[in-house]
């Protein structure tokens, strides 16, 4: 159970990064999303996208520490679950301002 979860996990952390840094990448490519602001205008849009690249890279570390120090099983899952459900979340909230933000911008200049 353990390991299947831990797997599971660290696919999807893997998926959501591959996902975030391939759209970082493209919209980098515009000269519009240059200046793009996420929504609430305090990061630009390309800084919001590398923060959820680096909350992901920063997971797969955590997986890592947590699988070396924990002998307990059953701690190590919550732990994986508490970590990743926090990670995860942090990730789809910077990546959503940032993508918002671009939007809204890529609009105002249509």
């Amino acid at each position: 159970m353990f390991s299947t979860r831990r797997n599971s996990g660290l696919v999807r952390t893997a998926l959501i990064t591959y996902g975030v840094a391939g759209l970082s990448w493209l919209l980098s490519r515009s000269p519009l999303h240059q200046a793009a602001e996420g929504l609430g205008g305090f990061a630009s849009a390309r800084l919001l996208f590398f923060v959820g690249v680096a909350v992901q890279l920063v997971l797969l570390i955590a997986r890592q520490l947590i699988k070396r120090h924990n002998a307990d099983h059953d701690v190590a899952t919550q732990a994986l679950d508490i970590v990743d459900l926090i990670g995860d979340a942090v990730t789809v909230f910077v990546f959503a301002l940032g993508t918002l933000g671009a939007v809204l911008d890529f609009s105002a200049t249509v």
